[in-house]
């Protein structure tokens, strides 16, 4: 059906309803004898079809809301911010399903997952991971809208516009984003799984991890991915449209990763616990350097005396082992003390006197 005869359509139903509910209100009541008073019963029940008519087809779209109306079941028009009277809704016009009750400028949210992706992108050097991210597009609000775009990322752009590509006679964004395709939420998710794809392959894994906000911004401005959204009567949100927010790194990559870190871990513990050590035996040495005073602090009780390395270690290896012993718990300790013929001594570690 024609749009001329849409219109024409809605014209009959107006008036031929008021012709036969005027008409037939003056003739029912002639017959009931009303007289000259059925002409004021006509045109009460003129007044009251249209007063139906307006009232039951009277809708209400908000300003940043848009309603794709279908007429007989054909498109028929884009309803936009306002009060609008439908041709008796239900009957003959009736709103388009597209995403839900109702369609938005705003946005149309889509979140991404590892699961979404369809298989783990390879990145340069070899390594896999799943990018995991959040879309959030609009549907162009303008008849023949084009989008302005810069055609570089960084640095000073430079302005360029694109535009969407008719489809079936019409260039309404709201038609494309509701007839194109069957599933346009759908169809958006899969344009931008594609441009990810192709974008995060030229980091490597790390890299990527990295610059999510590098990656996010060229698939904002990829002209190609914004042409394709467009041809289906979308843009990205310019704001927030691409929100790369972690890569998923497979289960193999993990455990290696988990196990360089432990091993790094380990080793700068053993590399503190050496230098520990080295500064123990130093402060032993130092010690040993310094004079031991009188109470007068005048009077030398010692000098200080040079230890070698090798003794201080062995004065920091035997104060270990008595600071060990002391730490366990009370029990008696059986051993033979050295060049005393075999005698089996007694040691009490708990007993400090």
């Amino acid at each position: 059906m024609k749009k001329w005869q849409m219109q024409l359509l809605a014209w009959v139903v107006i008036l031929g309803g008021g012709a036969v509910c005027g008409l037939g209100t003056i003739v029912l009541t002639w017959l009931l004898g009303a007289g000259k008073l059925s002409v004021v019963f006509g045109l009460t029940g003129l007044l009251s079809w249209f007063a139906i008519y307006a009232g039951v087809g009277l809708t209400f779209v908000t300003e940043k809301d848009f309603r794709v109306v279908e007429r007989l079941g054909t498109y028929h028009l884009t309803l936009r911010g306002g009060w609008h009277i439908l041709c008796l809704p239900g009957l003959i016009d009736k709103f388009a399903p597209h995403g839900g009750e109702d369609g938005t400028f705003e946005q149309v949210i889509i979140e991404v997952t590892a699961a979404d992706m369809g298989g783990e992108v390879v990145f340069l050097g070899g390594s896999s991971g799943t990018p995991e991210f959040k879309i959030v597009a609009q549907v162009i609000d303008s008849d023949r809208a084009e989008i302005e775009i810069p055609t570089t990322v960084t640095g000073t752009p430079t302005p360029d516009k694109i535009t969407g590509a008719p489809s079936r006679g019409h260039d309404d964004p709201c038609y494309l984003f509701v007839y194109v395709v069957e599933d346009t939420p759908a169809r958006i998710k899969s344009l931008a799984i594609e441009a990810v794809r192709r974008i995060i392959q030229g980091y490597n894994v790390d890299d990527a991890a990295l610059k999510t906000g590098e990656i996010s911004q060229k698939v904002l401005w990829d002209r190609t991915f914004l042409q394709a959204l467009a041809n289906i009567g979308v843009r990205l949100c310019p704001e927030s449209g691409i929100t790369l927010k972690r890569i998923a790194l497979p289960e193999s990559v993990k455990k290696d990763r988990e196990g360089v870190l432990s091993a790094e871990k380990e080793a700068l513990g053993h590399q503190a616990k050496g230098r520990g050590h080295a500064l123990a035996i130093l402060a032993i040495i130092d010690e040993a350097a310094k004079p031991v005073f009188a109470a007068d602090g005048v009077t030398v009780v010692r000098k200080g005396r040079v230890v070698s390395w090798r003794a201080a270690e062995a004065i920091y290896r035997s104060q270990n082992v008595l600071d060990m012993l002391e730490k366990q718990p009370p029990a008696t300790i059986n051993m033979v003390a050295e060049n005393t013929g075999g005698i089996l001594l007694n040691i009490d570690p708990s007993n400090k006197k």
